[in-house]
C-alpha cells in the first residue's frame, strides 16, 4: 500500500504526533469489524447506494474522514474512525480516493475517549464528527426557543423517570467555553433544566456550520404540529442568512425562492436581482436543493 499525497499538515510535535489533510488511497482504508458493527444501519446497503447517488448528483458534501496510520513493512494503511459509509459510497463509485484527517503516532487515540475540545480541534481542520455523549445541561443553549406547553407537560410526565430518546446537538465554542446548540430536543432540553437534570444524554456533532444546522432545524421542526411552522420560517430564514446570496448579494429568501418556482417563465432569470445568467442558475439550483432538503 502505498503512502498519501500531502496536502496540508498541522499540529507537528517532539513526539511525532502529527495531524495532516490528505487525500488517501481509498484501496489503503480499513473497516474495523467493531466500527461496522457500531455502524450497521450507516452501512446498510440502501443507505450507501444513497449516499453514493447523492455525491455523485452534488446534492451531498464529501468530507475528510478522520483516520488513524499504521506504518507497516509493507506500507501504510489507515484505520477509519468513523464515517464508514461515506467510505463505502465513495468505493461504491470507483472512486480513487478519499479526502481525510489523518492521525500520525496517535497509537492511543480512541475517539469515544478524546475530550471534547480535542475533537473541536479536529473539526476546525475540516472534519465533522458525530458521538454519542453525556453533557452538562448546563451547558445547552435554549434562547428563543419555540415549545409547546401542552406536549411539555406530556413529556414531563414521562421524563420523570429519566431520559430515554437522546437530543441532538451541535457543538460551539462560546467565550473560551463549549456550549452546545439544539438541534433536536428543544421541549426535552428545557425539561431536563426544569427538573434539575445535571446531564443530558445528547447526540453530539462536531464541525457543522451555522447553515447546516438551521438546516437541519428545519427538518427535525416537523416532530410537533403545533409549533412546525414557526420552527421551520425561523430555520429557513436563518439556513438563508448564513448562505451566500445573502451574505454577498444581499438577497431575500422569497426572492431567491420565487426564481427557482417561476424559472420557466422568466424570460431572463435573475435579471431585476443584477444576477448574471451564472449566478442566477447557481441560486437556482441552490433554492432546489434547500427545498428537497427541507
Amino acid at each position: 500500500m502505498s503512502g498519501a499525497r500531502h496536502i496540508e499538515a498541522g499540529d507537528r510535535e517532539r513526539s511525532g504526533r502529527v495531524v495532516c489533510r490528505e487525500s488517501v488511497p481509498l484501496a489503503a482504508l480499513r473497516i474495523s469489524d467493531t466500527l461496522a458493527q457500531e455502524c450497521r444501519s450507516e452501512l446498510d446497503p440502501r443507505k450507501v447506494a444513497y449516499l453514493a447517488r447523492s455525491i455523485n448528483q452534488g446534492m451531498a458534501e464529501v468530507t475528510p474522514v478522520l483516520v488513524k496510520a499504521h506504518k507497516e513493512k509493507q506500507g501504510t494503511w489507515y484505520e477509519v474512525l468513523h464515517k464508514p459509509g461515506q467510505v463505502a459510497a465513495l468505493s461504491q463509485l470507483r472512486q480513487s480516493e478519499c479526502p481525510a484527517l489523518v492521525l500520525y503516532g496517535h497509537d492511543d487515540f480512541r475517539l469515544t475517549d478524546a475530550p471534547p475540545a480535542t475533537l473541536m480541534a479536529l473539526a476546525e481542520k475540516g472534519t465533522r464528527i458525530e458521538r454519542e455523549e453525556d453533557i452538562n445541561v448546563a451547558d445547552l443553549l435554549l434562547e428563543g426557543a419555540i415549545t409547546d406547553d401542552k406536549h411539555k407537560d406530556k413529556l414531563e410526565m414521562e421524563m420523570g423517570k429519566g431520559q430515554k430518546v437522546r437530543i441532538w446537538v451541535r457543538a460551539r465554542e462560546e467565550n473560551r467555553h463549549i456550549a452546545y446548540d439544539i438541534i433536536d430536543g428543544y421541549h426535552r432540553s428545557s425539561l431536563l433544566r426544569k427538573l434539575k437534570f445535571e446531564l443530558a444524554k445528547a447526540i453530539v456533532s462536531y464541525g457543522m456550520s451555522d447553515e447546516e444546522l438551521y438546516d437541519q432545524r428545519v427538518i427535525a421542526a416537523n416532530s410537533v404540529a403545533s409549533i412546525q411552522f414557526a420552527r421551520v420560517v425561523r430555520a429557513m430564514q436563518r439556513s438563508f442568512v448564513e448562505s451566500k446570496w445573502h451574505r454577498n448579494y444581499h438577497l431575500k429568501l422569497s426572492s431567491v425562492l420565487g426564481m427557482a418556482m417561476n424559472e420557466k417563465k422568466l424570460k431572463e432569470p435573475g435579471k431585476n436581482m443584477k444576477l448574471t445568467t451564472g449566478e442566477a442558475q447557481e441560486a437556482i439550483e441552490w433554492a432546489l436543493y434547500k427545498v428537497a432538503l427541507w
